[in-house]
């Protein structure tokens, strides 16, 4: 690998613990409903890059980036529910 390939990956190695465990059920030890949307959207973009620039298939670069787009949507959505909700 060169270090242009670890500069790219470094960024993803914190999200590897979530990925390794996300689907035992006794390891509920991150409660997705407090994970800030607008800061997880753009980083699971990132992960499709990543994917991408690794080469992975195309299916698994496509899924990243589609969940990437609904999380940032998810997360506009609430947050424009909430601002509006403040100025009423």
């Amino acid at each position: 690998m060169t270090t242009t390939d670890w500069l790219i990956l470094a960024p993803i190695l914190p999200l590897s613990p979530v990925l390794a465990t996300w689907f035992l059920p006794w390891e509920r030890w991150l409660p997705w409903s407090n994970v800030p949307k607008l800061v997880s959207g753009p980083y699971l973009f990132y992960g499709a890059f990543v994917a991408h620039w690794f080469k992975a298939p195309g299916w698994a670069v496509l899924v990243v980036f589609l969940c990437g787009f609904l999380v940032c949507v998810s997360g506009l959505k609430a947050y424009f529910e909430h601002r509006a909700k403040n100025i009423l």
